[in-house]
């Protein structure tokens, strides 16, 4: 047995403190005329623009949840401290993991319950929960190989055929956007820089998903 502690971004909380981010910052913007007036001015508008992001500040902390892992050779057991969850292999229908701006993982159950742990990259340290998820997925492995479980994997979408498809797409788009550009005189502007590192990384992402799957059929074969 061995243990893992990492931490997870809990998506719905983060998708309440993302609206409430929104309708403070959209608010006073759509009431602009009457807000003013009684706010003050200038005092008013930074107090309407600063306190979403205050808000936010405040309660970021609250999105990172902490789980320890207890992974065993045909079992894990996962500890949110308020309560655990025992998975057995031979009970585990399949699995994925999403490595892409942060970390992913996806169990499905043979009762078709489902469990799902993010750790984004903008909010939680991910690094911890990938390497627990690379020990996971190499336990699973072994467990099918003895044929004590046969789970199943799910492909990442950066393994998916058609992800290539629509980044030549994409990248042609940004291309052509980026020779239009330069006809303007508006080659070097921070969207520019803020694009080309998106595609860099989508790309960095995508070879090195082919390669997983690469090893993943050639440990299939060797079995």
């Amino acid at each position: 047995m061995k243990e893992y502690s990492f931490e997870y971004t809990d998506q719905k909380f983060l998708i309440i403190l993302v609206g409430i981010f929104l309708i403070m910052l959209t608010g006073p913007i759509l009431f602009l005329g009457s807000f003013i007036p009684v706010a003050g001015g200038w005092l008013g508008i930074g107090i309407a623009i600063g306190a979403p992001f205050l808000v936010f500040a405040l309660n970021k902390r609250k999105l990172n949840k902490q789980v320890t892992a207890y992974l065993y050779d045909t079992s894990v057991q996962l500890d949110f401290g308020d309560y655990s969850q025992q998975i057995d292999f031979n009970s585990l229908k399949s699995y994925q993991i999403e490595d892409y701006n942060g970390i992913t993982l996806r169990l499905k159950l043979s009762n078709n319950k489902k469990i799902e742990l993010t750790a984004s990259s903008g909010f939680s340290g991910f690094l911890p929960m990938k390497i627990f998820c690379q020990a996971l997925e190499q336990k699973i492995i072994l467990s099918n190989r003895n044929n004590f479980s046969h789970v199943t994997r799910i492909t990442s979408a950066f393994e998916n055929k058609w992800i290539l498809v629509l980044m030549i797409t994409l990248t042609a788009i940004f291309v052509i956007g980026i020779i239009n550009s330069s006809f303007k005189d508006k080659l070097f502007t921070p969207s520019l820089y803020t694009s080309l590192a998106i595609f860099v990384g989508m790309w960095f992402t995508y070879f090195r998903a082919r390669q997983k799957k690469r090893r993943q059929e050639l440990n299939a074969s060797e079995s």
